[in-house]
């Protein structure tokens, strides 16, 4: 075959380009060439060793919608259906179906829910469980066994707030509008919601609206009459509170579901004995006082369960014998919820 020259010349000068090219493809320089890396945390999702997430007993109709399916994309649920992160559940009226976690904890999903699964997580190094819901609308009952390692959490966000529980019952109550009402059965839950933290125990409630903060279940409880009070739940009752003219009566109280602001990772709390006042066996005022105490915690790595304070005062030697009335108001300064006590005393 006859090669024409200029057109062979033409030809290896091509192919002399080409050659010189390859060692630079690849090279590049830094990142320009390179895809860059997702800085994005991807979504846990269980590992290998984790058993599934699965509906159980479902009632009614119930609608499951699978992560990344389409917006309209549900099928009808059933016993042992699998669940992952980025599923949703929806019930109709009248009907129910349980989710049971990895970990033997469940949620109690009632009629007209939504629930989407956020997190499924167990990690391999240490044991830790992480289990994340989003509730919009509806109603849970929440079965959260007791969480041992200290990073395991089981967490439910409303459009309201965010409760976090360690292992205790509670049921969360969700409307259209995003209002959310919880209520605690059994240990306690964590709520946060505009940047304020209650801690809900045994029997107690809390609420809150979107872009609102929690309501509190502030309240005084364990009021003791002492003769000396040293610290924590360290005093001396005084017998029959019955006190001798000179004495120092103290009162020792406790102080339950107050409000917590959130700094970083730390929390403050705050409250004060707002007004004081005592009346004699016959209903005159003996003394009184405003604003008397502050009690003002910061930088707690958890909200305690209580916080205690106490009162005290000395009797004058003229003190009239006879029953005493003592009135208080204690002030939650992050919420402005007031509660107040009485208590009587008496001089012999």
């Amino acid at each position: 075959m006859i090669f024409d020259s200029k057109f062979a010349f033409a030809l290896f000068a091509i192919l002399l380009v080409l050659l010189l090219l390859v060692p630079l493809i690849g090279c590049g320089s830094g990142d320009i060439n390179r895809t860059p890396t997702s800085t994005t945390t991807p979504t846990p999702v269980p590992t290998g060793n984790v058993p599934p997430v699965t509906i159980s007993s479902p009632s009614g109709e119930v609608l499951v919608q699978k992560s990344g399916s389409g917006a309209d994309n549900f099928v009808l649920a059933s016993a042992g259906m699998r669940l992952e992160p980025g599923d949703r559940i929806k019930t109709g009226e009248e009907s129910s179906t349980l989710i049971i976690f990895f970990d033997g904890s469940v949620m109690e999903i009632g009629a007209n829910s939504d629930i989407t699964i956020e997190q499924l997580d167990l990690a391999q190094d240490t044991g830790s469980t992480t289990i994340r819901l989003k509730q919009l609308v509806g109603n849970t009952v929440n079965r959260v066994q007791q969480l041992v390692d200290s990073a395991s959490k089981y967490e439910v966000e409303t459009p309201a707030g965010v409760a976090v529980v360690r292992g205790t019952i509670f049921s969360m109550m969700v409307e259209e509008s995003g209002y959310t009402l919880l209520s605690t059965d059994d240990g306690f839950v964590w709520f946060t919601a505009g940047g304020v933290t209650v801690l809900v125990g045994p029997g107690m409630q809390t609420s809150a609206s979107p872009g609102g903060t929690p309501s509190a279940s502030f309240s005084i409880d364990n009021i003791e009459v002492c003769s000396d009070v040293r610290g924590e739940r360290d005093y001396t009752v005084q017998p029959g509170a019955a006190f001798d003219s000179e004495s120092r009566v103290w009162i020792y109280f406790e102080v339950f579901g107050f409000s917590a602001r959130a700094t970083g990772d730390t929390y403050e709390v705050w409250f004060r004995t707002v007004e004081a006042r005592v009346y004699e066996p016959g209903g005159d005022l003996y003394l009184s006082g405003e604003n008397l105490e502050d009690y003002h915690q910061t930088e707690l790595e958890t909200i305690p369960e209580y916080s205690w304070g106490t009162l005290s005062f000395k009797l004058l030697p003229s003190a009239p014998s006879g029953q005493y009335r003592l009135e208080a108001e204690i002030k939650d300064i992050i919420s402005g919820e007031i509660d107040s006590f009485t208590i009587t005393f008496s001089v012999k």
